[in-house]
């Protein structure tokens, strides 16, 4: 049985609403936990043979995730500041 809208009543048309923001919500929750996000730091790095604190970002699905990535690239005693999420919508 196909519903119309035309047929429901005031107080369907609000549920169908709820249940909207309520899918929204989850899709939200869903990509927030599965999609990589950017994060900045800042680290100590070797530069033409000087130590210098550079300003950098990664792509990690979490913070600890960001935070092994810069150990990988820079050392383990490198990172200086975050790694910190940002905002990028």
């Amino acid at each position: 049985m196909e519903w119309h809208s035309h047929h429901m009543p005031k107080a369907c048309s609000s549920c169908v609403h709820e249940a909207n923001k309520f899918e929204k919500e989850m899709n939200r929750s869903f990509l927030n936990k599965y999609l990589m996000h950017t994060y900045q730091a800042s680290v100590r790095a070797q530069i033409k043979g000087r130590s210098q604190v550079i300003k950098t970002e990664v792509r990690a699905m979490n913070a600890q995730d960001a935070r092994w990535l810069l150990w990988a690239q820079y050392g383990f005693h490198s990172i200086q500041v975050g790694p910190i999420q940002v905002n990028t919508r």
